[in-house]
């Protein structure tokens, strides 16, 4: 009926949720063709999820605020674009808590799980190491630091 989705490219304290009727798109990178700066996803927002949202937030002890003018960023409409091109589902999104603490991101997701139940689709964007000068010239530190993170990933969410 809707999807959620947390991007790593929103880092915000206390957390922001988006909020308003139609998103704008946020093209927050550089260096790429014209093109990449042309694209459309004209989804819908849903103003009563993101205040249910922030509800939900507030009663798992998290403080939150609503966002009528931030626009999806491309951790949000490049996946939605490939997997709902016709922008027919409305999206909230929300950002990481900006001290990129795993104790509260993972609490922003035990606090949206009764959404998952309500069939709102629930969908954290970015690669799970997010270090793009590591990504083009990995080093042995970081490519270690990658797989440490990929390890503790899995045994903590699998």
């Amino acid at each position: 009926s809707a999807i959620v989705i947390i991007s790593a490219h929103w880092e915000s304290d206390p957390v922001r949720i988006t909020a308003s009727p139609r998103h704008s798109l946020l093209f927050d990178y550089s260096g790429f063709p014209p093109e990449s700066y042309q694209y459309k996803y004209d989804a819908a927002g849903d103003a009563n999820l993101a205040r249910r949202i922030q509800s939900l937030l507030k009663d798992s002890g998290i403080p939150s605020e609503l966002d009528t003018k931030r626009g999806l960023d491309h951790g949000m409409f490049i996946p939605l674009m490939l997997m709902y091109p016709h922008a027919d589902v409305p999206v909230v999104g929300i950002s990481l808590h900006s001290s990129l603490d795993v104790n509260a991101n993972m609490a922003i997701g035990k606090a949206l799980r009764p959404l998952h139940h309500d069939g709102i689709l629930i969908i954290g964007s970015g690669y799970s190491f997010h270090n793009l000068p590591s990504f083009f010239n990995p080093t042995q530190r970081s490519l270690q630091a990658a797989k440490d993170f990929d390890d503790w990933l899995q045994s903590t969410l699998v």
